[in-house]
């Protein structure tokens, strides 16, 4: 008998330990595994539509306004307003941690969030 266990009791701890050792490496996987992609939508058209017409609409009021010389030319100002953009969308894609897609290449939206009235509003901060 004493020889049945010793050989239970030598196969019972490398079982034990072998049973914990795959639990560890199960919790580490599931924590330090990485987390599955965000996906928000933007409909960029729309905002470049008013972007245009904006700036549509400052160059027509500029030109019938003489003496407002300190106004930028139209081509520089729309630079600035592309750079600012894609300052904006850069910044709001760290925040809210994912990718941000042009509403017009999804196919279908089901779960996704549209950050179009949140950029439209931080354009209109910079003003």
């Amino acid at each position: 008998m004493s020889e049945e266990t010793n050989a239970t009791s030598s196969l019972l701890i490398p079982t034990i330990s072998a049973i914990i050792a795959a639990f560890v490496m199960v919790v580490v996987y599931h924590v330090m595994s990485p987390k599955p992609a965000r996906f928000a939508v933007v409909d960029l058209q729309s905002i470049y539509k008013e972007l245009n017409s904006g700036l549509a609409n400052q160059a027509a009021s500029s030109s019938t306004e003489e003496g407002d010389k300190q106004k930028l030319p139209t081509s520089v100002q729309a630079e600035q307003m592309g750079k600012f953009l894609k300052f904006v969308l850069k910044n709001l894609s760290e925040e809210c941690n994912c990718t941000l897609l042009v509403s017009g290449a999804v196919i279908e939206n089901r779960n996704l969030d549209d950050y179009t009235d949140l950029v439209r509003q931080r354009l209109r901060e910079d003003k």
